[in-house]
């Protein structure tokens, strides 16, 4: 048996959709692999998941003749997902590829593999549990000359890591495991976040976490969806966590952006805030906000009028505004507007109102809503 080491740092699968791959050099296997954390998918249709072999770094595995079996090390950097393209241009006999964990070659990892004179390609799959050394053994006989084998190893993280706004970040997570996403909210406002998974089979899902992993939100819903895989989150200053979670294992596509808030609203009718004619209130419901704490603000219509507000929401579950009317003399029927997840409405009264003051009541559809809206005055 021949015994070969080689270092791989593992993709961090971090990557970026503006990403440039140059093309593959073979390099001798005595020579370390490291692969560029920025190369990796390719941009193009539905953020594919499957990047060419040549988006990564090369590296020839030399099979002698005579030999047996030939044991190539790579050192993995973190837990996951790795997969080994593998190439050969010819060999007089089959070639098996198999990962393992263990040195002796005796704790598989994955499935093994099989190159031919018929079967020049194949790619290697296999979950990473943990850092460390793998080993990937080839086993063959009787061949009269060197073999050469092409790989371009790469993997997918599934470790808890902090990102950035409006990065692409790619992940390998188990059936039904949370995978975690640390980010750095600098103040209140709300923040759009965007998903999506190779597996169309199963379903994912995404949860904001605070800053002590508790969850701060409704789990929700994003493969095949109306929604295009995007839900939004008020957010203060802080720390959080976007929680991926499948119901099969997959590799997950996960971004965010972030919208600061500057707002101001009344914590009852008192205290209302006034809204004029043609301008915009804008607030945040956050999900630590008790179900019955809700916003307030006022218009003031100076003669008999339709009423016309638009109003527009953008949360992770349902968002309630409610015309009530000062005088209580007066009653509205359909008084009340319910906007899911995000879109925009119109509201125009049927009747014209009389002349007085009408509040607006903001509040939370359950109780880990939370989100972000405006209210217009026509």
């Amino acid at each position: 048996m021949k015994l070969k080491k080689l270092t791989v740092c593992l993709l961090a699968a971090v990557l970026s959709f503006s990403a440039f791959a140059p093309a593959a050099q073979a390099v001798e296997t005595t020579t370390p692999i490291t692969t560029d954390s920025t190369q990796g998918i390719v941009p193009g249709e539905a953020a594919s998941f499957t990047p060419e072999a040549s988006s990564f770094t090369s590296y020839t595995v030399t099979l002698p003749a005579g030999a047996e079996s030939v044991i190539q090390e790579i050192n993995m950097e973190h837990a996951g997902y790795i997969y080994i393209p593998m190439s050969i241009a010819g060999t007089e006999k089959g070639i098996t590829a198999q990962l393992y964990s263990d040195a002796s070659c005796t704790e598989k990892t994955g499935y093994s593999k099989y190159l031919s004179s018929g079967t020049l390609e194949a790619t290697l799959s296999a979950p990473i549990t943990k850092a460390g050394t793998y080993y990937l053994q080839f086993t063959y006989k009787g061949t009269n000359s060197d073999v050469a084998v092409t790989i371009s190893p790469y993997c997918y993280n599934s470790e808890t890591r902090k990102i950035n706004v409006k990065e692409d970040v790619y992940s390998f997570s188990g059936n039904n495991e949370l995978l975690y996403h640390e980010i750095s909210i600098p103040k209140t406002g709300y923040i759009k976040v965007a998903a999506d998974s190779d597996n169309y089979v199963g379903s994912t899902y995404v949860t904001l976490y605070n800053s002590k992993k508790e969850a701060c939100s409704n789990s929700v819903y994003l493969s095949n969806t109306s929604k295009g895989g995007v839900t939004y989150f008020a957010v203060k200053k802080g720390t959080y966590y976007i929680a991926l979670k499948g119901t099969s294992s997959n590799i997950s596509h996960l971004n965010y952006s972030f919208t600061a808030v500057s707002e101001k609203s009344g914590s009852s009718k008192k205290k209302a805030i006034a809204i004029s004619k043609g301008k915009t209130a804008k607030g945040v419901v956050q999900s630590e906000d008790s179900i019955e704490k809700y916003d307030y603000y006022k218009i003031k219509l100076t003669k008999k009028q339709v009423l016309s507000l638009t109003i527009t929401a953008k949360s992770c579950d349902q968002l309630k505004f409610k015309v009530i009317p000062a005088s209580s003399k007066l009653t509205i029927f359909g008084d009340t507007i319910r906007i899911y997840d995000s879109n925009k409405v119109s509201f125009k009264s049927k009747d014209k109102f009389p002349a007085g003051t009408y509040y607006i009541q903001v509040e939370k559809g359950s109780k880990t809503t939370s989100g972000y809206y405006t209210i217009k005055f026509n």
